[in-house]
């Protein structure tokens, strides 16, 4: 990772391109549906505490990030690099930037975690730790349609 360079600059066009290209067709929940609502969370947040570390190497944008900044931490939102600047070590050097950047701001560093077996493990070669978040489940379907559902579910994995 010695050859890239990094910078903050805002290039929120350039990012959403690279992360349908280059994350959609790996990562499930990255898509067509998401990636509008990434548009509008970046787009709103712009202004508000946001920062793009971006990756060149030999003056050629390579990829980026983005972060939240918080009162007591910086959070890891999403971001990329090009295929070739990932099998280069890419990736790591923009999160080594940015756990600095969040270090020099006197904050924690947050990686938001992942559902994505290898982003998880990826967090983890950093030293991060596994904390599992709540799900809330609502269905206002009637009452007669939940007990259907919940019969063929039963019915479909043999639990009962």
């Amino acid at each position: 990772a010695a050859d890239f360079q990094v910078s903050e600059k805002w290039m929120p066009t350039e990012l959403m391109r690279l992360l349908e290209t280059e994350l959609a067709p790996r990562i499930a929940g990255i898509d067509g549906h998401s990636l509008p609502k990434l548009q509008r969370l970046v787009t709103d947040f712009q202004d508000m505490g946001m920062i793009q570390i971006n990756l060149w190497k030999e003056n050629e944008w390579q990829g980026g990030l983005w972060l939240l900044v918080f009162e007591d931490r910086v959070l890891y939102l999403k971001g990329t690099v090009t295929a070739e600047a990932k099998n280069a070590g890419g990736m790591y050097r923009l999160m080594e930037y940015a756990i600095q950047k969040a270090i020099s701001m006197d904050m924690l560093f947050d990686f938001g975690g992942s559902n994505a077996e290898g982003v998880r493990r990826f967090n983890l070669n950093w030293g991060a730790t596994d904390t599992p978040y709540q799900h809330l489940h609502w269905n206002n379907a009637p009452l007669w349609w939940k007990t259907v559902k919940s019969l063929r579910d039963k019915w479909n994995n043999k639990s009962f």
